[in-house]
């Protein structure tokens, strides 16, 4: 009996890439290559980057377990006792946002770190020219 490896990727504003391999060394080639192909596609069409965590990154960021709103996890990251000790960035608040899998627009996300520090919740602070975000230290106890 021969088996056949297939998968189908749904690509937007382009249409869907069909692969079918014999073996599953050359499957899991033309697999990893669409996989590449996808997220080029979606970097090229949204105008952005991706929001997926590099491999070999992910494991500086902490596990934030369930969250009732994207405020909420926000606020978890930042009171983490090791990852939450210096101020962090927008870009490294939405890696480690999307590595706990809440994936959140970065221009939706800076808005809501700027309602945060508004209302008194996130401090702001310029860190290497850019602004960064932490928990006030009075807030900490």
């Amino acid at each position: 009996m021969e088996y056949k490896y297939s998968i189908s990727v749904q690509l937007p504003n382009i249409g869907t890439l069909e692969f079918e391999a014999d073996d599953i060394d050359a499957f899991m080639k033309g697999f990893e290559g669409i996989a590449d192909l996808r997220k080029k596609a979606i970097d090229l069409f949204t105008g952005q980057e991706s929001s997926q965590v590099p491999i070999g990154v992910q494991e500086q960021y902490p596990n934030i377990g369930k969250v009732e709103s994207y405020p909420d996890a926000v606020t978890k990251l930042l009171l983490h006792p090791e990852w939450g000790k210096e101020p962090r960035s927008l870009n490294e608040l939405h890696n480690a946002l999307a590595y706990n899998a809440i994936h959140i627009e970065k221009m939706t996300l800076g808005s809501m770190l700027t309602k945060l520090v508004r209302s008194s919740r996130l401090s702001r602070v310029k860190k290497d020219g850019h602004y960064a975000y932490m928990i006030p230290l009075q807030q900490r106890q």
